[in-house]
């Protein structure tokens, strides 16, 4: 079943209307936008999973040891609040503002999408919080970079046994001679 608009001639259309009719829809589509889409979209994949393992250890490197978990329990809660649960919603309003013939049935289906207006749709809200989020990231990492200073080393002064120590090592106080300077 076909559901789209009609040609002149199509079941006594006089003009282009919308309407369905047995058998396959014409596709005006080419090959090469089909091979554009998959290559976008496994970019896309392909750098959303590349940031996923970096941020996890961001995360865990940021927080005491003792607020791990309630770190990331905190992260799969915002990210449920403000990403899924709204995503869902707004992805059904997308669709539904394509519609172009609604089912007449108690349902209410949609029955044909104007699919130019949800291509440019489904783009927009995909690439816009996307630029969003890889702007920050930049300005971020751009504004972090500045700030964070290499920390300065003690002096470690290393000399051999003095004769005023009886010429050896002392076996008390710290194992290594480098924990003699943390504070």
């Amino acid at each position: 079943m076909c559901i789209g608009l009609l040609e002149p001639g199509d079941l006594g259309a006089t003009t282009n209307s919308t309407g369905a009719k047995n058998g396959f829809c014409s596709n005006t589509c080419g090959r090469y936008q089909l091979l554009i889409f998959v290559i976008n979209f496994v970019l896309r994949v392909l750098v959303l999973c590349m940031t996923y393992v970096p941020y996890g250890v961001f995360l865990m490197r940021s927080v005491r040891p003792t607020d791990k978990a309630v770190a990331i329990a905190l992260k799969e809660i915002v990210g449920k609040l403000f990403g899924e649960i709204p995503g869902s919603i707004l992805t059904g309003k997308l669709f539904d503002s394509c519609c172009q013939f609604w089912s007449k049935a108690e349902s209410g289906g949609c029955q044909f999408y104007d699919l130019e207006v949800l291509r440019v749709r489904y783009f927009l809200v995909n690439i816009i919080p996307s630029a969003v989020a890889a702007l920050s990231f930049v300005l971020s990492i751009t504004f972090l970079k500045n700030k964070t200073r290499k920390p300065e080393l003690p002096d470690i002064v290393i000399s051999p046994a003095s004769p005023a120590t009886g010429g050896s090592i002392p076996t008390s106080g710290p194992s290594n001679f480098c924990d003699s300077n943390l504070p």
